[in-house]
């Protein structure tokens, strides 16, 4: 059964705001670490194949989902694979290197441990992404956002789990059912 959580909390600092920190977590597949570049990079994505043509199923191979995170001061990731890889990466101000740089630079992937990341134990596979002071929620007028009933509400109305091609698609209704 997939499970995926989100997890959204505030870090208390000593004489300075709180950050803001989103988790995402997911027990499927993970990401092999010869992939860590297909999460990063603008428009790369790793689950383009042979086969992909003849998948009319498929969604998330554009490789945007995951730059919605980059106007943060931190996103890190860590992954593990059934067969075997377990690491983590980070990526520093990526709207600040794009601007000064013209291009990203992340860690190499590295231990979880590393950079205070960990999947549970008993996860054969899976995912975690973690948002570390997303700039777009610094103000109490956007903060709101982040409850149960908006998250809800968005993912209903903007994202997949709520388009009308589950009206026809059953593989992907079924898919979206799982979700719930």
């Amino acid at each position: 059964m997939l499970l995926k959580y989100i997890y959204v909390y505030e870090e208390e600092e000593l004489g300075d705001d709180n950050r803001l920190i989103i988790d995402i977590w997911d027990n499927g597949s993970g990401l092999a670490k010869c992939n860590v570049k297909c999460f990063f990079d603008v428009a790369n994505s790793s689950k383009i194949n042979k086969k992909f043509i003849a998948l009319k199923n498929k969604h998330g191979y554009k490789g945007h989902g995951s730059k919605v995170f980059f106007n943060a001061e931190l996103v890190q990731i860590c992954s593990k694979t059934r067969e075997g890889d377990y690491w983590a990466s980070e990526l520093k101000d990526a709207i600040k290197q794009i601007a000064q740089n013209k291009e990203l630079s992340y860690s190499d992937p590295c231990e979880p441990e590393e950079l205070g990341l960990s999947l549970p134990e008993e996860w054969l596979s899976g995912f975690m992404v973690r948002i570390i002071c997303p700039k777009y929620f610094k103000t109490q007028h956007t903060r709101f956002k982040l409850n149960h009933l908006f998250l809800r509400d968005y993912c209903m109305w903007y994202s997949l789990i709520g388009t009308v091609e589950t009206w026809y698609n059953e593989i992907l209704r079924q898919k979206m059912l799982s979700y719930f």
